[in-house]
C-alpha cells in the first residue's frame, strides 16, 4: 500500500497520513531528510512499520508502537543489531534511531531491498553463523533484560547454562502459560524432568553471542544474494538454541548446517536433544498465539520422554 503526501481516506494510508506530520520531524532528526511516500507494512501484533522513501532517494524502515515499554523494546532490538554488527560475521540493517516521541516508541533501520537467495547463500549464513557463536562472554546472559517480540525476557547472567536456561527462560514461560491456563499443576512434573535434562544433555560449552529469534523469516537477502539478520533477541547463550530454532520452524537448505558443522562440529547427539532447545520457542508461541502451540510443547514432551 503506497502512502503519497496526498491525505488518503481509509486503511493504512489513512492512518499514515494522520502520522506522517507526527514522524517527519523523528525522520529528519535522524536521516536529515524529509518523506516522500511511505509503504505500509503488513499489520503486526507487535508493531505498525512503514517503508519510507525520503526526499534524497534514500529508503528507510520505519516502526513504530505506542507506550512506554515499546521504546525500551526498541532499544533493546537496536541494542542487538549492533552487538550483531559489531562482530563483522553477518550483515545486519544499520541503526539510524530509537526512541519515544509522543507516547509512541520507534525504531528505524536501514532499508535491505530483497533479492533472491546467491549460489552462496547457505555457506555464508552456516559460516557466518559458527563466527557470531565463537564471540563469547563471561557468562550466559545479557547485561539488561531483553525481549522476544513483545514478551520482556530476564538478563539476569549465570556462571552455567543449565540455570540459566532452567530460571530464566523455561520455568518464567511455562508459569505464564500456566497461569493463562494452557498448562497445570500436574504438568509441573513433566517440566521438572525437562530440567534434569537440561542439565545431563546439553554439551557444557562457553557462552555464545545468538541471534535468539532466528526463524526463517528473520534472515532476508541483501542485494548481492547474502543473508542478513534481522529482528534479533540477542543474548550469550548455547549455540545450540539458535540451531535448534532454525530446525523447528524450518525454510533452511540442509546445507547451511553442514557448513556450520565443518567450520564449528556439533557435540554428538543434537538431534535428540534439540527438543530441550525448542520448548523455548514454543512457550513463547504459546503465550502470542494460544494452545495449538501448548500442544507443540506436548509432543515435545512426549518425544523426549518427560
Amino acid at each position: 500500500m503506497v502512502c503519497g503526501t496526498a491525505l488518503a481516506t481509509r486503511g493504512g494510508c489513512y492512518f499514515w497520513a494522520m502520522d506522517k506530520a507526527h514522524w517527519t520531524a523523528i525522520v529528519v532528526d535522524n536521516t536529515g531528510s524529509a518523506i516522500r511516500h511511505a509503504i505500509a507494512g503488513d499489520p503486526s501484533p507487535n508493531s505498525r512499520s512503514w517503508r519510507l522513501t525520503l526526499d534524497d532517494d534514500r529508503e528507510v524502515f520505519l516502526k513504530t508502537l505506542p507506550g512506554e515499554e515499546a521504546a525500551r523494546m526498541f532499544r533493546m532490538e537496536a541494542q542487538g543489531l549492533e552487538a550483531l554488527r559489531s562482530t563483522g560475521t553477518l550483515p545486519v540493517p544499520g541503526v539510524l534511531g530509537y526512541g519515544r516521541h509522543a507516547g509512541t516508541g520507534f525504531l528505524l533501520l536501514e532499508w535491505i531491498p530483497s533479492s533472491r537467495p546467491g549460489p552462496g547463500w547457505a555457506r555464508a549464513l552456516g559460516e557466518g553463523l559458527a563466527s557470531l557463536h565463537r564471540q563469547s562472554a563471561d557468562a550466559f546472559g545479557w547485561q539488561e533484560d531483553t525481549f522476544i517480540a513483545s514478551i520482556p525476557l530476564s538478563g539476569r547472567q549465570h556462571a552455567g547454562w543449565t540455570t540459566f536456561y532452567g530460571q530464566e527462560r523455561l520455568a518464567p514461560l511455562y508459569a505464564s502459560a500456566r497461569d493463562k491456563g494452557y498448562f497445570h499443576r500436574s504438568d509441573d512434573l513433566r517440566m521438572a524432568r525437562i530440567y534434569r535434562m537440561v542439565a545431563e544433555q546439553c554439551p557444557e560449552e562457553p557462552p555464545a553471542l545468538v541471534h535468539g529469534d532466528l526463524w526463517s523469516g528473520n534472515v532476508l537477502t541483501g542485494q548481492d544474494g547474502k543473508p542478513v539478520l534481522i529482528d534479533p533477541s540477542v543474548h550469550y547463550g548455547h549455540r545450540e538454541s539458535d540451531l535448534a530454532m532454525m530446525h523447528l520452524f524450518g525454510g533452511f537448505p540442509l546445507a547451511c548446517f553442514q557448513v556450520y558443522e565443518e567450520a564449528w562440529p556439533l557435540t554428538p547427539g543434537f538431534h535428540r536433544r534439540m527438543g530441550l532447545y525448542q520448548l523455548f520457542p514454543l512457550l513463547v508461541h504459546t503465550l502470542l498465539f494460544g494452545g495449538r502451540y501448548a500442544r507443540s510443547v506436548r509432543a515435545v514432551w512426549d518425544d523426549l520422554g518427560a
